[in-house]
């Protein structure tokens, strides 16, 4: 596999706003410490393989295989057959395997794959996987073939990353444009329209494509640098789907009103951008395709055309990426009770409206703990410690606030008071309400 292609001529540089930093700073201390790691454990990998097929040690090494084929349960072991012992131990099998997870450790490190268009995710999917296929043989196909893991190979994959990363933007640009529908006349072949349409998006067993959804993941990052916002994590667009694909036929707003996400059966997701930011895409795809994008379509249009928007504005009250996420994870709390099962030691009791951060908390800042806590005391939340659980904070409602908060998360915007005229009852004339109304006590309230 090429780690990179010659650069590309004549391509026009892409202004600074817009590129920003897309990389966290690279630990080059780190990548010796794994590529030493990684010697160290195929020099024993080796070693190994160099002991069981001593005449010797496989001799007898099948006597094993067979006198342990099943459990102390009598079910059959994980280990294969006796006749498989050179399968299991073979060298370049486990030599690859080797390879494969440390190129995947180095990209988690390093942020490389968070930062990769979905087509080059893709490719090194591909390339660290190819050699599990049934007759693949190296050199066939170089460009399947798993670079060697070395500390050189490491760091000019990094620098090379580092200094193309406006490229980057534009080949997530170009990934997206590339992948709409062509079935749809929406789509036009010259550039991005307002509204764009992707086919496959869920399969018929209403599954999400993990491909698919990793160019609507491009476009919110893109949109989030255009925005000057924090890059939203990838489960947050797989939420996003889900609420898509449960809410079928209505359009789901996101990122602060930038985007808007509409599911139908057929599988098909269609995707709504605010008119702000159509032609900026098209500025961006023009990096690649200087010649293919008219100008007409890289240029603000002097009115904004009629649309769902309603030609507000894209800010609002927003809220971080960051926050956004820890939101749209929180989930009810709950006590553990003694229980009366002899099957478990404890059983969950939930306390009803209420929202916490359990997993990972200790993990947030303070910064963003008091970010989450703002957005969920002005939806009404009282905020409360987990009594002995120090590390536990929740959230007491007075209604059931699970289905309000993910709108808030996915939408990444606190709705303000005022602008859209919500004006809470005054608590006496809630009073006089209810006195008037005399609601029995065997009677249900909607």
């Amino acid at each position: 596999m090429q780690l990179f292609e010659q650069d590309r001529n004549n391509s026009q540089p892409i202004l600074g706003d817009v590129v920003d930093q897309f990389f966290a700073p690279v630990q080059f201390d780190a990548l010796t410490q794994l590529a030493s790691e990684f010697q160290r454990l195929q020099a024993r990998i080796v070693e190994v393989h160099g002991i069981v097929t001593e005449e010797k040690v496989s001799g007898v090494m099948g006597y094993f295989f067979s006198g342990n084929s099943s459990d102390q349960y009598g079910h059959g072991a994980t280990l294969r057959h006796t006749n498989a012992f050179n399968e299991i131990f073979n060298l370049d099998g486990a030599l690859n395997d080797l390879t494969a997870t440390f190129w995947s450790r180095a990209l988690s490190l390093t942020d490389l794959q968070e930062h990769m268009p979905q087509a080059r995710r893709n490719q090194w999917h591909e390339c660290l996987n190819a050699w599990r296929q049934h007759g693949y043989k190296r050199g066939t196909n170089p460009e399947l073939d798993m670079p060697e893991f070395s500390l050189d190979n490491l760091r000019a994959t990094i620098q090379g990353l580092m200094a193309r990363r406006a490229e980057f933007l534009a080949e997530r640009v170009d990934g997206i444009f590339r992948n709409l529908s062509r079935s749809h006349v929406t789509n036009i072949p010259e550039g991005f329209s307002k509204r764009m349409i992707l086919s496959h998006i869920f399969s018929d067993y209403g599954t999400i494509d993990h491909t698919r959804e990793g160019y609507i993941h491009d476009l919110r990052l893109v949109i989030a640098k255009f925005m000057g916002r924090d890059e939203p994590k990838r489960d947050t667009t797989s939420r996003l789907l889900n609420l898509a694909k449960v809410h079928r036929g209505e359009w789901i707003e996101a990122d602060c009103g930038s985007l808007r996400v509409r599911a139908y059966k057929v599988g098909t997701a269609h995707l709504e951008v605010h008119p702000d930011l159509a032609w900026r895409l098209n500025g961006i795809l023009a990096f690649l395709q200087p010649m293919a994008i008219p100008e007409s379509a890289r240029t603000r249009p002097k009115r904004a055309k009629a649309c769902g928007f309603k030609n507000k504005a894209l800010f609002d009250r927003p809220i971080s990426n960051a926050a956004a996420g820890v939101l749209a994870a929180m989930e009810p709390y709950f006590t553990l009770e003694p229980s009366t099962s002899f099957r478990r030691e404890y059983d969950r009791k939930f306390v009803p409206n209420t929202l916490s951060v359990r997993y990972g908390s200790a993990e947030l800042s303070k910064h963003l703990l008091d970010e989450v806590s703002g957005v969920l005391e002005a939806l009404g939340g009282v905020p409360c410690n987990g009594g002995k659980h120090k590390n536990l904070r929740y959230w007491q409602f007075d209604y059931n606030p699970e289905q309000v908060v993910k709108e808030v998360a996915v939408s990444g915007q606190l709705p303000d008071a005022k602008s859209h005229q919500f004006y809470p009852t005054p608590a006496p004339v809630a009073e006089r309400l209810v006195q008037w109304l005399d609601i029995q006590p065997t009677e249900t309230c909607l």
